[in-house]
């Protein structure tokens, strides 16, 4: 069935559409929005854990940071970078993260270079690191394979 201005028949660009949903979705790339706070309980939730090591001052965040929990992401990381502590962003068990959660670590990243302290992303997961080389972050953040790797490189390099 193809129309008389020799476009694409609509079933066949109706199936297209349905099919790039449906591959956004399959991928990832798409996520529900929940309605209310009670439609989170089959989202993973965001969780973070605070703690030094050598010096530096370890987020653990885990779950998804997106924009309802970015927030809180932001708080943790930007009351560490303005308590003047050098900072290590443990991404390894975060599952998603959006354009409102990577505009958290680069104010944190920006404040910290303005105060002469270390900002690193380290264990950044397979999902995260899409969206870092999609948005071409990979370039700008210090990316290291895990906690104990950036401390070891850093006594190697003093």
């Amino acid at each position: 069935m193809k129309c008389n201005a020799g476009c694409l028949p609509r079933a066949g660009l109706f199936n297209s559409v349905i099919y790039a949903f449906y591959i956004v979705v399959r991928c990832g790339y798409f996520r529900r929005i929940p309605f209310s706070k009670s439609e989170y309980r089959d989202i993973e939730l965001m969780k973070y854990e605070i703690y030094e090591k050598d010096s530096y001052m370890v987020i653990a965040l885990s779950g998804d940071v997106d924009l309802y929990y970015s927030p809180q992401a932001r708080e943790q990381i930007l009351r560490q970078v303005n308590d003047n502590h050098s900072v290590l962003i443990d991404l390894s068990a975060v599952d998603y993260i959006d354009s409102s959660g990577v505009a958290s670590l680069v104010e944190a990243f920006q404040i910290a270079n303005k105060n002469q302290l270390e900002f690193s992303l380290v264990g950044v997961s397979e999902t995260v690191m899409q969206v870092l080389q999609l948005s071409r972050l990979d370039h700008v953040f210090p990316i290291h394979h895990s906690v104990s790797e950036y401390i070891e490189h850093k006594k190697a390099h003093s």
